[in-house]
């Protein structure tokens, strides 16, 4: 079963709120600003995401790019296939948002 099944895709996503939502990164100074929560949960993923990934699906996991390219992360998985994920964040109190992809 590939890293992009309906059911490892459930369980990454399942593991990165939890991850996320167990730890506190933001403080009083900086919850309104969308780029310091953007920044920080990134670099909270940056160290534990390959944790959210079910054992045994991805062989290298990569947080270091050239400037120009788009992405935050990338791995490649079991197989030999090569992923880059841009990392994005999500306002729920906003009437205007990006579309968000995490895998």
């Amino acid at each position: 079963m590939g890293i992009l099944s309906l059911e490892n895709k459930t369980v990454i996503q399942s593991n990165v709120l939890n991850l996320l939502n167990t730890n506190q990164l933001m403080n009083y100074n900086t919850v309104n600003n969308s780029r310091a929560v953007r920044d920080a949960a990134q670099s909270f993923l940056e160290q534990h995401l390959p944790s959210c990934i079910p054992a045994g699906l991805v062989s290298k996991f990569s947080t270091t790019f050239a400037r120009r390219l788009m992405a935050d992360f990338a791995f490649e998985d079991a197989s030999g296939s090569y992923y880059f994920i841009d990392f994005k964040t999500h306002n729920l109190g906003t009437k205007f948002n990006m579309s968000i992809l995490l895998l």
